[in-house]
């Protein structure tokens, strides 16, 4: 039943247990942006390749690779709206965490961004698992083939509706 080999969300410094991994930074743009790598399916795939044991340890996180900080500057055309890939990332993370209240001030300073506020939730995640999937560089049909192997997440044909 577990589909997913890492799951990350933003949490205020607290006591964890053992398996709750911490990674701390001092820009919020960064935060957003490894919090959508690090739920991604790319991301995902490549821990399932790495990992050999039953827990996700830091130090396997540190060998996975994440996209050249230079991607996300790159002016984009996505879902009809040119911006940057940094720009469309954290629209969409934002709009996942649109109703939490504990996240208001995270997104206080962050210019707001044309998107739809009746996109279904499912349809954002797939969006950002393609706009993570072009920061990795991953031809559309290596993206389709990794969305495939997540077939509890992901249908046959939503994934060929992507392209």
């Amino acid at each position: 039943t577990n589909y997913r080999t890492m799951l990350a969300t933003i949490l205020p410094t607290c006591p964890t247990s053992q398996s709750i991994q911490f990674l701390q930074t001092g820009c919020t743009d960064d935060a957003l942006l490894i919090l959508a790598v690090f739920n991604s399916i790319v991301f995902d795939r490549v821990v399932r390749i790495k990992m050999a044991g039953l827990d996700l340890t830091q130090m396997i996180v540190r060998q996975i690779p994440v996209p050249d900080p230079e991607e996300y500057a790159a002016e984009i055309l996505f879902d009809g709206v040119c911006a940057s890939m940094r720009e469309h990332i954290i629209a969409r993370v934002r709009h996942l965490y649109q109703d939490d209240v504990r996240m208001d001030d995270l997104f206080e300073n962050i210019k707001p961004y044309p998107i739809s506020p009746r996109k279904e939730r499912k349809k954002v995640i797939a969006e950002l698992d393609r706009l993570i999937g072009m920061a990795y560089g991953l031809s559309p049909v290596a993206l389709r083939e990794i969305a495939e192997g997540f077939d509890k997440y992901y249908t046959k044909i939503e994934c060929m509706e992507w392209f």
